[in-house]
Order: C-alpha cells, then structure tokens, then sequence
C-alpha cells in the first residue's frame, strides 16, 4: 500500500502540472489519526505539488491556528474548518474528517469534487462482508449530499486483488455521484476521467416538502426527453437531521 500511495502521489503531481486548468482551485488534504489540510484551494501548481508530497509522507501540518491564516482571495476550506487543537479533537475519525471537509466545502458554490485515494474503511461483519457503521456513515452522507460534494474513490489497493471494502468506496461513490475507480494500470487514468467527467454538468434543483421533524431517503430519478442522451446523478439524498433519524429508528 505504501508503494500504491507513493505511486498515487507521482501520478497526482503530474496531473497537477499537466492538466490544471487556469480557473481550477484544488486542495490537498490527508488524514492518519486527523484530518491535515497540506494546502487550501489555490491555482498554485508548484504549493499543490509540494502539497502532494507532504500528504503522501503524513508530514504535519502547522495546524488551523487563527493567528497563522493567510488572507483570503478565493474559495477556502481553513476558513470554515474549527481552529487549532479543534481540528484535531473533532476529527478522530476518518468519518469526522471528511463530514468536516464537505461542510467547510459547502460554502462554495456549485458541485465540488473529492478525489480520494483510500484502501477503503467501514466495518467488516463475521462473514467478511463490508457494511456501513451506523454510528458515522449517515451523517458523513449526509454532510457530502448536503453540500454537494461528489466523491470520486481511488482504490489504493493494488489492481487484481478483491477486498470487502471495495464495497465501502462503491457505495460511497454512488451515493454522491461520483466514480470508484479500480483495476487501472496508472493513477492518471482515474485522475484524467474525473476532469473530463466534471468538464461541464448541469446542476438542478428543487424544493423539498419535507418537515423539519422527519427523516429519511429521498430517491430521485433524473431523466431526459432525448432517449440518447445518458444522466449520472445521485441515487437521492438522506433529509432531516442525525438526531432525527436517532429518534427514528428507536
């Protein structure tokens, strides 16, 4: 895996040197036991490149201290991330670190990407079948649906093998969106494809009907006149708040 990831993070450089769009803002983040930003949105190819390299090596960053904040020009996650020792006490999970990411993404508008290169996490039952951890997986879900945030997941796995949490990166692909990537010869292959994918899109909307006391999953079909034409979109979104669905289900 630790060759997969170095092999993830050339591949990942060079994309950023050679398919970075003049109005495309990138950030890099990692997590080990939290959530790291190595860099905030920025067109700076050669700060996302060293970026890369931090993340791939788990340096630790300076952390999200108010004093140590840049001034900000353009879209930012720091700027909406928990100060300090916050970041670090609040995300001790991956499940944390990336519900934080889609909302402090959230206040950006339009369709926002999350490219991540994971060997997959969830919980693995006797049989060593994946299923999602009830505790944290809905409201990462629904933090990520919520602020429109499409995860596109790399496997970091090697190509051949078969792992139950393969599963866990499906189904989180799916639910947003977004693409899982697998059995590719070169991490620029799935790199590539979600530029070209992300090229143009159509975001539509509508208002929802549902009460504040409720809770659920709402499944949405999207379809067009023109019977040639192919629609991704997300399965539907989770409603109502995590309490709410606490409450529910007792």
């Amino acid at each position: 895996l630790l060759s997969q990831q170095v092999q993830a993070g050339i591949q990942a450089k060079k994309w950023v040197a050679e398919n970075l769009l003049p109005n495309d803002y990138v950030a890099v983040a990692s997590f080990d036991y939290r959530l790291k930003i190595q860099q905030d949105f920025t067109h700076d190819t050669r700060a996302l490149q060293t970026a890369i390299d931090d993340a791939v090596r788990g340096h630790d960053t300076e952390g999200n201290w108010p004093s140590r904040l840049a001034k900000v020009e353009g879209p930012s996650l720091l700027v909406n991330l928990p100060r300090g020792n916050d970041l670090r006490d609040k995300t001790p999970r991956i499940y944390d670190g990336i519900r934080l990411l889609a909302d402090s993404a959230g206040h950006v508008t339009g369709r926002k990407n999350l490219v991540l290169f994971t060997h997959g996490f969830g919980l693995i039952n006797n049989f060593g079948q994946y299923h999602p951890d009830v505790r944290y997986y809905p409201p990462m879900m629904h933090a990520l649906n919520s602020n429109n945030v499409a995860v596109y997941a790399v496997d970091l796995v090697p190509s051949g093998v078969n792992h139950p949490l393969a599963n866990a990166m499906n189904q989180l692909a799916l639910e947003t969106g977004g693409e899982y990537y697998f059995d590719f010869t070169n991490f620029l292959s799935p790199l590539k494809e979600v530029a070209k994918e992300n090229n143009g899109y159509y975001l539509l909307s509508y208002a929802a009907t549902h009460t504040g006391d409720q809770a659920g999953f709402q499944k949405v079909t999207v379809e067009t006149t023109n019977p040639e034409f192919k629609v991704k979109a997300r399965e539907g979104y989770q409603y109502g708040r995590a309490e709410a669905e606490a409450k529910a289900s007792r």
